[in-house]
């Protein structure tokens, strides 16, 4: 047997505390809504896309002034004429508008009750929310013929 003291385990070493400045903050993801196929947050609104409808909401002090109180809009995928697209540019922001049957978007001035503006970093998301809605629209008319 030997004579000689064990010698403690050094502990481990604590761990550092991270710099909040150094930590990215996660990418926004959109919320999960149940029977939702497409959920977007554009600049001025928010587009729910369901099997039979689009719902578009409006969240904020600004589309409130801009908007009203009452600015959610459903419109059911068969009411919907025509899908306007328009890219967004070095300094203007692009938009996505459905058009509805008979009735005149705009209300009052500019403002446009059935379009969301986006980014360029959201361009490719929306052209995929057009996509999806020409293709619950052509499977709708499918099925009524």
């Amino acid at each position: 047997m030997s004579d000689a003291k064990q010698q403690p385990k050094p502990a481990a070493p604590a761990a550092k505390p991270q710099d909040p400045a150094a930590v990215k903050p996660a990418a926004k993801a959109a919320p999960a809504r149940p029977g939702a196929l497409m959920y977007l947050e554009g600049l001025d609104g928010q587009i729910e896309l369901r099997a039979d409808r689009l719902k578009i909401t409006r969240k904020g002090i600004f589309n409130i002034l801009a908007y009203g109180f009452n600015a959610q809009r459903e419109i059911p995928l068969g009411a919907i004429a025509e899908v306007v697209f328009k890219e967004p540019g070095l300094v203007n922001p692009g938009y996505i508008e459905f058009v509805v049957a008979g009735r005149s978007t705009v209300q009052s001035g500019r403002i446009n009750h059935n379009a969301v503006k986006f980014q360029k970093q959201k361009q490719t998301k929306f052209h995929e929310l057009k996509e999806k809605v020409f293709a619950l629209m052509e499977h709708a008319n499918r099925q009524k013929a």
